[in-house]
């Protein structure tokens, strides 16, 4: 039985460089493009209402968030099972999308309890896919 690698799980090995105060600073490319994500939707709310999202039901809005948490999972998951090599610009785009879906999620009118359930569900809801397909994908190309 193979033991989980806790360093794999929180590393991040792929990073973008950016110059700051005459420093290399390395983050994370997916993480930046959700920092990104987030901010931006915040700060354009601080000067816009999003009525469309506002006017649907806290399951559609659930639904919605995850519709745009898709493509970060889709590359997250096709690279972990080793389908594909992935590339920066897709990891800071896909975050950029995450990012959008969770300052929107941050927005519903529920509890926070609830909002934290469903990033907590969601998340390790992917997270264990991803592991349990690196676990069958061996067996399968037997």
């Amino acid at each position: 039985m193979k033991v989980l690698n806790w360093e794999s799980l929180l590393s991040h090995r792929h990073w973008v460089t950016l110059r700051l105060g005459g420093k290399d600073i390395h983050i994370c490319a997916r993480c930046l493009g959700v920092y990104m994500g987030f901010s931006s939707l915040i700060a354009a709310t601080a000067l816009y209402e999003v009525p469309l999202f506002h006017g649907l039901s806290f399951p559609y809005q659930v639904f919605f968030c995850i519709l745009l948490l898709f493509p970060a999972a889709f590359d997250w998951l096709t690279q972990t099972w080793g389908f594909r090599k992935g590339t920066n610009r897709w990891r800071v785009s896909t975050g950029f999308l995450e990012g959008v879906a969770v300052a929107l999620l941050s927005l519903t009118a529920v509890s926070l309890a609830l909002k934290v359930a469903v990033v907590l569900f969601v998340g390790f809801s992917i997270v264990y896919i991803g592991f349990l397909g690196r676990r069958l994908k061996p067996r399968l190309h037997r």
